[in-house]
């Protein structure tokens, strides 16, 4: 009885440690997954900002990405507005969101 009991241990340790061996396993691919999939959202939505005074070259860099972007990249759009021109664009797409929610305002105060 004993030889059956320490033979019985030994094959549940052996099953924990296969156990923790594929739990391991598990972890390190989500691990990896997680990595890969943060690496790709940075990425695709990293923003450039360009900051400096006035007459350092900052819009004569940023033509040369686009020119070099469209150069290499035909298939991407690039356009090159003023801030202005840019929030009136973003303005305008939020204003239909707000006319299809006429109380959009008393949804976000607290």
């Amino acid at each position: 009885m004993l030889f059956n009991s320490k033979k019985r241990i030994q094959h549940l340790i052996k099953t924990i440690r296969l156990i923790i061996l594929s739990l391991v396993l598990v972890i390190y691919m989500l691990i990896t997954l997680l990595i890969t999939l943060l690496i790709l959202l940075v990425v695709s939505i990293t923003p450039l900002f360009i900051y400096g005074g006035a007459g350092l070259g900052k819009t004569h860099l940023l033509h040369a990405i686009g020119n070099e972007m469209e150069k290499n990249f035909p298939e991407f759009k690039i356009e090159c507005i003023s801030s202005e021109k840019f929030l009136n664009e973003f303005l305008a797409s939020i204003k239909p969101m707000k006319n299809k929610n006429d109380n959009a305002d008393e949804d976000f105060q607290t």
